[in-house]
Formats: C-alpha cells, structure tokens, sequence
C-alpha cells in the first residue's frame, strides 16, 4: 500500500491543485487526520469534500478531542472515526492499518470474500497482506503521530 500526501508527494513544477486532485483520484481511500489545525483548514475540507465526491471511504481520525467544524462534519457524520487523542497512540494506528488493509482486500476481493483476510498467519512466502501494508505504514502513522507540527495540508493522507 502507498500513501500519498501533499506536499511531500506534489512533484516539483506541477500545480499543486492539480498534484492534489490527481493523488485523491488515485487514491484507494482517503484518511482524514482531524487535528485543531485540520479542521480550520478551508483547504483539507475541500480535499475531504473532492475525496467524497470520488467515492473514495474517507477514514477520519481524530488527534485531538475536536468536533469536526461545519464544512467537514457534512461529509464525515456518516462514518465511524477513530478517536485517539487518549491513551496511546500505538493501538489507534494499529486499528486505521488493520481497517485500511480490510478496505484494500475489499477492493480486490471477488464476490465472495474469503475468511482469515487479516489472520496474523503469514503465508508460506512470508509476505501476506498484511505483512506487506502494515509495515509502509505503521512507520509513516506513528512519524506522522509523534508530535510534528500539523499544517492544514499535511492533515490529510490518500493510501
């Protein structure tokens, strides 16, 4: 699984409106870091809202004990987040990447799921499902979580 965010990912000389829209078009899901800084941003609830109107599942975690402003609540109160603003952060990050490897078997799976999607069981190769999303993105999630500062672009990540 990758995970694109801007402006790490907007590549040099393009437009960034551009970088953004093409990211979520691409994007498989979009998660949502709902932060104080996040939910003032006009610029994240216009991406939550392109995100929206892509069909993509929008997976929001809150950060911080905020209620979603206005413009975001109308395009996330439909959904169940994941607060993890107390306690550690290790179990929440744990949970988005045991939901967004569902969401990405979900996408690729016939019609007829199969069981044991997320077993902890490796396969004989060694590089289940599991073993090869979680690991990009566990180090990304808790880097992104271990108190950088959050501007309003670097709340929202497409995977």
């Amino acid at each position: 699984m990758e995970c694109w965010i801007a402006p790490r990912d907007v590549r040099a000389g393009r437009s960034y409106g551009d970088e953004i829209i093409t990211g979520i078009e691409n994007a498989r899901s979009f998660v949502l870091v709902l932060s104080r800084a996040s939910n003032d941003s006009a610029f994240v609830a216009r991406e939550v809202e392109r995100a929206v109107s892509k069909k993509k599942p929008i997976f929001a975690i809150r950060v911080a004990n905020v209620e979603p402003s206005p413009s975001l609540e109308l395009f996330i109160s439909g959904t169940q987040w994941i607060d993890a603003f107390s306690g550690r952060l290790g179990p929440h990050i744990d949970r988005l990447a045991n939901l967004l490897a569902e969401e990405e078997g979900a996408g690729r799976a016939s019609l007829r799921p199969t069981k044991g999607t997320l077993s902890r069981k490796r396969p004989r190769d060694g590089y289940g499902r599991r073993a090869r999303q979680q690991p990009f993105f566990l180090p990304l999630a808790r880097g992104w979580f271990s108190g950088l500062p959050t501007t309003g672009h670097r709340s929202a990540l497409t995977a």
